[in-house]
């Protein structure tokens, strides 16, 4: 059971979340920010079961924090929050905080940091020279030396929130560029079609139906659990209203099918909570 919970956790917390939504937001897509407004702002929390098969595993929690300085320029600030319920605890702790920040017209990334504590400790941090066009990774004591990445190139978490202020419609082939410090590579997605979904959120589980447009990333590029899995596949289920809350994602891999189920809902300073076929339960 220990081995089969680490390939769970290591898709569930490396290969899976964190990378799955840059694999479907398009550079090349309308983005909404420069017309309406970003569609988040610094309060918003959005959190997540966390479940592989019919059981839990954990959760997941983002959030949008105020405005960092970030050498000296404003910079957006996201926080995600993954841990492992009591039951995989015993075989595999993970605690970790993952942050990103984003120049204040929405450009790109130009900082990141992810720490872990446990049995895999990590400290990295990515910082960003888009001048240069340029990212340089860290994690405790080892520097590696620069990597050149592209315009308007983002980090793992930050690309959640960039394909959110895209204009998404069915049929659309997306492509965008993601580093990890390590690497810089092109994920690619596909929109292809709209379905409702019910699923249970807030403290009392409430069954909310959502109407959603369905997302199939491509997984060519990912590792780990995914290249021990003959056929793997990822969805993504993404609300069709002005919030663009990718509301389910489903990793098919050879430990079987893991969800990230959306369970409660925060807005921000200013904003409403989103309608998609039913009102989403305010995290408590």
């Amino acid at each position: 059971m220990g081995r089969i919970a680490r390939l769970i956790l290591i898709c569930l917390l490396v290969g899976g979340f964190i990378y799955i939504p840059c694999a479907v937001a398009g550079l090349g897509s309308e983005t909404r920010a420069g017309r309406t407004g970003l569609p988040f702002s610094p309060g918003e929390e959005i959190l997540y079961d966390v479940r592989w098969q019919q059981y839990r595993a954990g959760e997941a929690s983002i959030r949008v924090l105020p405005f960092a300085q970030v050498k000296g320029a404003p910079a957006h600030h996201f926080e995600m929050v993954l841990k492992t319920n009591q039951f995989l605890d015993k075989f595999f702790k993970v605690r970790e905080k993952i942050q990103g920040f984003v120049s204040e017209d929405f450009l790109g990334s130009v900082a990141y940091e992810y720490k872990a504590v446990g049995k895999k400790k990590k400290d990295i941090r990515l910082e960003f020279f888009p001048q240069n066009h340029t990212v340089i990774y860290s994690n405790f004591d080892e520097i590696r030396d620069p990597i050149e990445i592209p315009d308007h190139c983002f980090d793992p978490l930050s690309s959640y929130f960039k394909l959110r202020t895209l204009e998404l419609t069915e049929g659309q082939t997306l492509s965008f560029p993601v580093t990890d410090g390590k690497k810089f590579f092109s994920q690619k997605g596909e929109i292809i079609g709209s379905e409702k979904i019910t699923l249970k959120s807030g403290t009392n589980d409430t069954l909310v139906v959502y109407d959603t447009l369905v997302v199939v990333p491509y997984v060519t590029h990912f590792s780990g659990v995914f290249e021990k899995s003959l056929d793997p596949t990822v969805r993504v289920w993404i609300s069709k209203d002005e919030k663009q809350i990718p509301i389910r994602i489903r990793i098919r891999v050879v430990v079987g099918s893991i969800f990230f189920d959306l369970r409660s809902y925060s807005p921000g300073a200013g904003q409403s909570i989103p309608v998609s076929g039913g009102s989403i339960p305010k995290a408590q």
